[in-house]
């Protein structure tokens, strides 16, 4: 268990010093005002007993618990009232593509809805995480999501999108830091089944907005919040991706003579490598794989697979192409958005986006189910597109409605 800093304020019965009651006042503004907390039984206790006055602020100063705070961003960065400050919180460093986009989705789905709103972004993945696209100077350390006197600083907390309870993960699974924050929350466009989601049930409850992203999710939501709303993964609403409607490719597709870009992942491919083989054309096909720290392996089988860190790398590739197989989420989605025909393996969360857009038909559960190229895909949909685009906005919209009261907004 780590270490909560918003501990809390007990009054102690001991006072060796008689005016040691007349100094709580002070005491308190101090904590407030350098700690950003009420002080905690011991703290009180320790400055109560005829400490020096003059020395308070200065042994709070050189803490190691204020040197943990400012070495975030955030405890200087106050704006006024009327720009509200959000925090973006989920595993958004995790190493894989999917999630690593997901902050700035986010982000651009609140700005549209307030552009004047200060958005900033954590990833709870443990130390060293990858790096995600996000404005640097806006970027929190992981270990500051520990910090909730930082966190409960910010008008609104919105946690997702991506798979937030497809895993264990801290520290939404922790009992006494979900007690501890007091800034509103919202939950966004997220994956969640129901063993990773339990530990969660105080944080779900006190959140002033909830939202899964498919069928799967919403169900486990709602079992604690019936008023659980449908929101598409945010990067599915997120414009910036779409390819302009005039570059959409056209004309009929030949399958086993189409040049093919196939998002692996290891857990799918390893059991049906030499299915792989015989359909993938080394001269027309493209290989690549979206979380390398797991799925790197393939390059021994593949050579030519190549890693990828960075969205533009993948559309690159898709622009090469004439169809996308995909055995990863997020590689079905930037397929769609970058409107190439697609046909999707494997996950459970793949079929729920195909169904829901009509193609249920173009997913298979096995490399091996391709054989012989009488594929059914995925067409491209602006109908669709748009279709997320409107629900993610709207979801937003109403997300944002916690802080409206908090920072005098309309």
């Amino acid at each position: 268990m780590r270490p909560i800093l918003e501990a809390e304020f007990e009054v102690s019965h001991e006072l060796p010093n008689p005016d040691a009651a007349a100094r709580d006042p002070l005491i308190h503004e101090l904590y407030a005002r350098i700690l950003l907390r009420a002080p905690d039984a011991s703290g009180l206790r320790h400055y109560r007993n005829g400490f020096d006055d003059a020395k308070i602020a200065q042994e709070m100063f050189l803490s190691r618990e204020l040197y943990r705070l400012v070495m975030s961003g955030a405890y200087f960065d106050r704006r006024r009232p009327r720009f509200p400050r959000v925090l973006l919180l989920a595993p958004y460093g995790n190493g894989n593509l999917g999630d690593a986009l997901q902050a700035q989705s986010v982000q651009r789905l609140i700005n549209a809805v307030a552009p004047d709103a200060d958005v900033w972004a954590c990833s709870n993945y443990p130390a060293s995480p990858a790096p995600f696209p996000f404005a640097h100077d806006r970027v929190l350390s992981p270990p500051v999501v520990w910090s909730t006197p930082i966190i409960n600083q910010f008008d609104l907390v919105v946690i997702g999108g991506g798979g937030v309870w497809g895993v264990e993960v801290e520290p939404f699974n922790h009992a006494d830091w979900q007690e501890a924050i007091q800034a509103p929350v919202a939950i966004f466009g997220v994956g969640a089944s129901r063993p990773y989601l339990q530990p969660s049930l105080p944080l779900l409850r006190k959140a002033c907005y909830v939202s899964g992203r498919d069928d799967d999710s919403l169900e486990c939501l709602r079992e604690v919040r019936p008023d659980t709303e449908f929101v598409p993964d945010p990067v599915l609403g997120d414009p910036t991706y779409r390819l302009p409607v005039d570059d959409r490719p056209t004309g009929a597709i030949s399958i086993k003579a189409s040049r093919k870009l196939w998002i692996l992942n290891w857990k799918s491919y390893a059991p049906h490598k030499r299915a792989f083989q015989e359909m993938y054309n080394p001269d027309l096909d493209k290989v690549c794989f979206l979380l390398p720290a797991i799925d790197y392996p393939i390059v021994a089988h593949v050579p030519d697979a190549q890693p990828i860190y960075d969205v533009e790398e993948l559309f690159d590739l898709m622009d090469e192409v004439d169809i996308v197989v995909s055995t990863r989420y997020h590689g079905a989605i930037l397929a769609m958005l970058r409107r190439k025909p697609v046909v999707g393996i494997h996950e459970r969360k793949i079929r729920l986006l195909f169904e829901r857009r009509g193609a249920g038909g173009a997913v298979y559960e096995t490399l091996s189910e391709l054989a012989g190229f009488d594929w059914r895909i995925a067409e491209p949909s602006e109908a669709f597109l748009e279709e997320n685009r409107t629900l993610t906005s709207n979801g937003m919209v109403k997300a944002l409605q916690a802080i409206r009261s908090r920072v005098g907004g309309d």
